[in-house]
């Protein structure tokens, strides 16, 4: 009963802030663009670093993201052929280095229940959950 009070004082006394917080969360969040070319270019990065068994994994090459012949699911890309032929993310890497930790649980709990990260259900919940924790 004690709990109880101490929480409706503490809503009652920080409500506009809570609203605050809220309302700006939610429209951070509302807003998630999902699987465009301009947020696939940002989760490419962050899913090259964190899967394992691949020649992008623990680096910010999206070779495996980005075929030659039209099949890439972003057109945001670099690459520098004088110095190599890999492909890289054209975008700041900030957003990726903060999502990095984030896929990392999500893609080893959901390896752990028998859940399959490259089903495209799982990589859409999995763009959601990053895209909340990095707003």
């Amino acid at each position: 009963m004690e709990f109880e009070k101490v929480m409706v004082t503490i809503i009652k006394n920080n409500l506009l802030e809570l609203l605050v917080f809220l309302a700006v969360f939610i429209s951070g969040v509302w807003f998630n663009n999902g699987a465009n070319v301009n947020q696939t270019s940002r989760f490419d990065m962050i899913f090259s670093f964190v899967e394992p068994g691949t020649s992008d994994s623990m680096s910010f090459r999206i070779n495996r993201f980005c075929l030659r012949d039209g099949g890439s699911n972003t057109y945001d890309w670099a690459n520098n052929p004088a110095h190599d032929h890999n492909v890289y993310s054209n975008k700041a890497p900030g957003p990726a280095l903060m999502g990095i930790p984030v896929y990392f649980f999500l893609y080893h709990i959901e390896t752990i229940i028998g859940l399959d990260p490259w089903d495209w259900n799982i990589t859409y919940i999995n763009f959601w959950l990053i895209n909340i924790a990095v707003t």
